[in-house]
This record gives C-alpha cells, sequence and structure tokens, in this order.
C-alpha cells in the first residue's frame, strides 16, 4: 500500500512523531494513535479541510458532538476542559479539545510550527505553537473509541517506596 517504516531509536512520543514527520513525503501530514480509538476513516474529511476549505491545522474534537464518552471521567470532566480553557486564555487559541491525538496540517504549517518536544507534552505543543503561528485552526467532531491494550498514562504516580 506504500507505506514506509522508519526506525526511531530514541524513545518517546513527541521522538517517534518527529521522527516520522522528518521522513513523511506528503503535502499533509496526519496524526494518530495506534491504539484503535481513533476512526482513520475520516481522514478524507481532515484532507478536505486542509485542502478545500484553506485551513492549516485540524485537529479532532472528542468534545463537539459527545464522543468523550471513553475519555476516563476525571480526564473528561476536569483535567482536559481546564487544561484547553487555560490555554486557550493563555495563548487565544479556539479549542474544545487540546489533548486530542488526531490531528492533519501540512508540512508547510508543521515547518512553521517547529515542535521540539520528546514526550507527551509534544501534542499541547503543537497545538500551542499553531496558535501562536497565526495558523488557521479548525476543529471536527470524533467519537472516542475504546482502545486497545494497556495505557501507558498515569493520572496519579502509583506510590512506592525505596528501601536501601
Amino acid at each position: 500500500m506504500g507505506a514506509r517504516v522508519v526506525h526511531q531509536p530514541m524513545r518517546g512520543y513527541g521522538n517517534a512523531y518527529i521522527k516520522g514527520f522528518a521522513s513523511a513525503k506528503g503535502k499533509y501530514l496526519i496524526m494518530g494513535d495506534a491504539d484503535d480509538t481513533y476512526d482513520f476513516t475520516l481522514i478524507p474529511q481532515f484532507l478536505e479541510y486542509l485542502g478545500d476549505r484553506g485551513y492549516d491545522f485540524v485537529t479532532g474534537s472528542r468534545y463537539l458532538e459527545g464522543g468523550n464518552q471513553k475519555i476516563p471521567l476525571l480526564h473528561r470532566l476536569v483535567g482536559n476542559p481546564a487544561l484547553t480553557a487555560l490555554l486557550n486564555f493563555l495563548f487565544n487559541t479556539p479549542y474544545t479539545d487540546v489533548y486530542c491525538g488526531f490531528r492533519g496540517f501540512s508540512h508547510s504549517a508543521y515547518d512553521r510550527i517547529q515542535p521540539v518536544s520528546s514526550g507527551m507534552e509534544f501534542n499541547l505543543e503543537l497545538a500551542i505553537n499553531a496558535g501562536l503561528a497565526g495558523l488557521k485552526i479548525a476543529e471536527i467532531p470524533i467519537v472516542l473509541q475504546p482502545r486497545l491494550g494497556e495505557s501507558k498514562l498515569r493520572t496519579f504516580p502509583m506510590a512506592g517506596a525505596v528501601c536501601e
């Protein structure tokens, strides 16, 4: 199908995307987690916004049409909305779901965003820098699906003591 796999020896969510995007050859970049939570049949809708509608940065939103039911309760009602509101206030951005990892943008928009974060903060950096770069931003409604596999993210780190 034309897919090309690139190896990134450095660990981290952001490092993986940075390597993949640097290796990509297409005009548009679409990102999404491979845990089956995003419906990749929506990619043509992202491309329509990027091409025909003239947006620079398109992100999914699990909050626009109730697609957030699979987000853990504390994150759905407090964490994500509070962080989104804070980011919108600080950076004058229009997001309803700043942490959605299903996004699309052109190569030229990505070059203007210039993300450098190696970990999960990469996703926030994309959203913030898209706003700071003055990119034309759109959100499209998505419905989060049940994930496959275990999440590595922890709201509260597990307590543990080390005795020597």
